[in-house]
């Protein structure tokens, strides 16, 4: 391709084309010309149309468009035009090949030029970086060098500096150059003495002696230093010895007892805060056991032996005053096992219920200890009982030889049954004991431990049990482990009637040769009498044959006063209301309609109602609710595992008793557990953190409540951390009415 031409004018072209491909635009109109290398040929009019590169360029443009200045090489011509990405989106390329492009030295020099003065330079061909002059120009100290100055690159290939170095062994100086040289000469230093001139022109200062240190810091500068080994201070001025006191010497001075606390004479000895001498010099400590010794410099150490605390005594969770001594009262039996080092305390049933039905079966372990030979996973029964207390036949019988309590034809009642058990394992494992009725376990009386080898641990338990005549109880354990053969040091299974009616009164005597008359029940004085004279309105005595006295009392007498009528007698208010009022005692007699005798009058004492009134309400109302089956959570707030709910009760006290297992899957968590009355009154909680995650705990109390209404009574357990699981099982809950 030879040379294009871009020409333009007013109007069509009106001179041919030079060459093939010259382009020419109508200014006036917009109109675009191309030539075919002979004719001018009109690719478009208007100001906005579109044109193709060439007769295979696929997409139209505007001319500014579709023109690009490229760089080519090895081309005819300087410049050459070109299609770019023929029979495509073509454009027109300018190729213009700068190796054909010639500029001769002369042609530069004729060109006006000025030189930037602020320009970057280069130290030489191989430096990497431009820099001002002031920059790349260093100057050093040099040795060995040819010159007393010579210029050398630094960092060669780099980042260079253009290094001017000296080489002062190469600089040579004569004295009579320095001499040439204008020159002052220092002046002597004055020297002064608390500002009072000594000398003004001392060449020389002389420090005498060994109490001075000179140094030079800086250059022409010095530091004279006074030693202080060598003051005399008691040559100082303004000394005074009692300043300055050798407390090394005996006797060397003496201090005003102002100034000091007089240790000999000044210890004051408290108690609990309350001084209880004035001062004093020496303190004396006596006593048994009492001792007093010197562990370090100035201390005196002062062991008192005893208890390391005390326990506080409480009922229904009001604490008493802590005390030395317990006092158990009536019905207490103490007795001092020294083979098991400890002082049993044994209720004695026939004290405190004189007049209940109840048994109880005991083994004191005095004689040693009995050794129980269990299987695993089977309950058996304990057969050690040596000793029993019973209301007596026919009512509860208890029997140390066959081990069991039996209730007679007169004991049918509700029962409140009790059991202890204290023993050593033989092994570790889970021990279990409950109550058996009949030969069956009682669920409500279950509970357990994780006892170990060797150690001493206690099971208790107590439920309320309807029982019929013959009916009998029994007392059993069970462990889960091989070899664990429990001996057992103490054992007590209880059981109390809690209904039914006291003894009745005893009758009078029989008759005899003699007659003891009674009025309303009290002996008449001067008793006994061996004639009876009968007296009163139309009241008569005859005799009656056959050794017999007819006493007559007429009816239909018209009654006046407390008592009106005649055939109907009608007692009045005023019977009552007149009478004085007294307090009743245990033998007074109370008159009453005997509703199985056709409401018959008769007198029954005030002890018969009392006891009537107890026996209905001791026992009254009785519940239990349980739920054997495990429970786990990993919740951090309350959940339920059990809830009892009562019908409406008669205001009065009632006794609730409660117990679970419980269990954690990791020793660095704790477990808590709370009983609660409607959700409102929490009546326990713990939080107790194991020591094992293979031992279930066993946690029980009764409680008493005063009040009346549905009661809503739950236990609930929650975990301390969500990453670890609590467990509980063996939930039991019981209330029954106790006043």
């Amino acid at each position: 391709m030879g040379r294009c031409h871009v020409t333009s004018g007013v109007g069509a072209p009106s001179d041919p084309p030079l060459n093939n491909g010259d382009h020419y635009t109508d200014t006036s109109t917009g109109d675009i010309y191309l030539s075919n290398d002979t004719n001018w040929v009109l690719q478009g009019t208007g100001t906005d149309i579109n044109v193709k590169i060439s007769s295979d360029d696929t997409t139209t443009g505007f001319l500014f468009d579709k023109t690009i200045a490229t760089e080519g090489t090895n081309t005819t011509n300087i410049l050459e035009l070109y299609e770019d990405t023929p029979a495509g989106d073509e454009n027109l390329e300018y190729r213009i090949d700068q190796t054909k492009i010639s500029i001769t030295e002369s042609q530069i020099s004729d060109l006006s030029h000025t030189v930037n003065t602020d320009e970057n330079i280069k130290v030489s061909s191989n430096d990497t970086t431009a820099k001002y002059l002031e920059d790349a120009v260093v100057a050093t100290e040099g040795t060995n060098t040819t010159n007393i100055l010579e210029i050398t690159t630094l960092n060669d290939g780099a980042d260079e500096d253009l290094q001017l170095q000296i080489d002062q062994t190469k600089i040579s100086i004569t004295e009579s150059q320095i001499s040439d040289l204008t020159h002052t000469t220092d002046t002597f230093a004055a020297v002064e003495l608390d500002g009072v001139a000594q000398s003004t022109g001392a060449p020389t200062l002389d420090f005498d002696g060994t109490d001075f240190a000179i140094s030079e810091s800086p250059t022409d500068s010095f530091d004279i230093t006074v030693k202080d080994s060598g003051i005399d201070h008691d040559a100082t001025t303004n000394f005074v010895a009692n300043e300055h006191i050798d407390w090394t010497a005996a006797s060397a001075g003496t201090i005003d007892p102002t100034n000091y606390v007089d240790n000999n004479t000044q210890v004051i000895v408290e108690d609990e805060g309350t001084p209880l001498t004035t001062a004093v010099t020496k303190i004396n400590f006596a006593g048994a056991g009492v001792t007093a010794t010197e562990p370090a410099t100035d201390e005196i150490l002062v062991t008192i032996p005893g208890a390391t605390g005390g326990h506080t005594i409480q009922e229904e969770t009001v604490s008493f005053t802590q005390r030395t001594n317990l006092d158990f009262g009536p019905g207490f039996d103490i007795v001092d096992n020294a083979g098991n080092d400890a002082t049993e305390v044994t209720l004695d049933l026939s004290e405190v219920l004189p007049d209940a039905a109840y048994g109880s079966l005991k083994f004191d372990g005095v004689g040693g200890a009995v050794s129980m030979d269990l299987d695993v996973d089977v309950w058996t029964k304990i057969a050690a009982f040596n000793s029993k207390v019973d209301s007596g036949a026919p009512i509860v019988v208890a029997d140390s030889t066959t081990d069991k309590i039996t209730v007679g034809v007169d004991g049918v009642g509700t029962y409140h049954m009790t059991y202890s058990i204290t023993f050593t394992s033989n092994t570790s494992g889970e021990m279990e004991s409950a109550i058996y009725k009949n030969g069956t376990r009682l669920e409500p009386s279950r509970t357990s431990i994780n006892s170990s080898n060797g150690q001493k641990d206690h099971l208790a338990g107590t439920c309320m049990v309807a029982m019929s005549s013959t009916d009998y109880f029994e007392l059993f354990v069970k462990s889960d482990a091989a070899n664990q053969d429990p001996d057992i040091e103490y054992a007590a299974l209880v059981a109390v009637k809690a209904s039914g009616g006291a003894k009745g009164e005893t009758g009078d005597p029989g008759s005899g040769s003699t007659i003891v008359i009674k009025d309303e029940g009290i002996a008449v004085a001067g008793a006994p009498h061996d004639t009876l004279d009968f007296a009163g309105l139309g009241v008569t005595v005859t005799d009656g044959t056959a050794g017999r006295a007819l006493i007559t009392i007429p009816g239909n007498t018209t009654h006046t006063g407390e008592v009106t009528g005649a055939s109907a007698l009608t007692v009045g208010k005023t019977a009552i209301s007149n009478q004085t009022l007294v307090t009743a005692a245990v033998g007074d007699h109370i008159l009453i309609g005997d509703a199985s005798d056709t409401d018959s009058l008769k007198k029954v004492t005030v002890q018969t109602v009392v006891d009537l009134a107890s026996s209905s309400i001791f026992g009254a109302s009785e519940q239990e609710a349980s739920s054997d089956g495990t429970s786990t959570t990993t919740s951090v707030t309350y959940v339920q595992k059990i809830r009892m709910t009562t019908p409406s009760l008669t205001s009065g006290d009632y006794r609730i008793g409660y117990s679970y297992e419980w269990n954690m899957d990791a020793t660095n968590r704790s477990f808590s557990g709370r009983v609660q009355i409607n959700d409102t009154t929490t009546i326990s909680e713990i939080t107790q953190q194991p020591s094992t995650t293979t031992a279930w705990h066993t946690e029980s109390a009764i409680y008493y409540h005063t009040g009346s209404g549905v009661l809503d009574i739950d236990i609930d357990f929650l975990t301390s951390n969500a990453t670890g699981t609590a467990s509980i099982r063996r939930a039991r809950l019981e209330i029954w009415r106790v006043s």
